[in-house]
């Protein structure tokens, strides 16, 4: 093997390694870091699907654990 087509061969391979690192890390980043987070809505409901007056859930809420509880007064 003679030295341009040993210098073509390293330049490949730099560089398929090059893209699949580049891959591998575009495939493991936080892409849902920058767009907007999950909204839950949840609270007590009839068997009718109507909500049950005086308690909701805060709508900030992203996860089980930070449901919070608010009373609301019924009229």
């Amino acid at each position: 093997m003679d030295r341009d087509s040993l210098k073509f061969v390293v330049t490949v391979v730099v560089a398929i390694l090059a893209v699949s690192l580049l891959i591998n890390a575009f495939l493991a980043s936080d892409r849902h870091a920058f767009s907007s987070p999950p909204v839950r809505v949840s609270g007590y409901f009839t068997a009718q699907g109507e909500p049950v007056p005086g308690y909701y859930f805060d709508v900030s809420a992203q996860a089980p654990h930070n449901e919070i509880f608010i009373p609301m007064e019924i009229e």
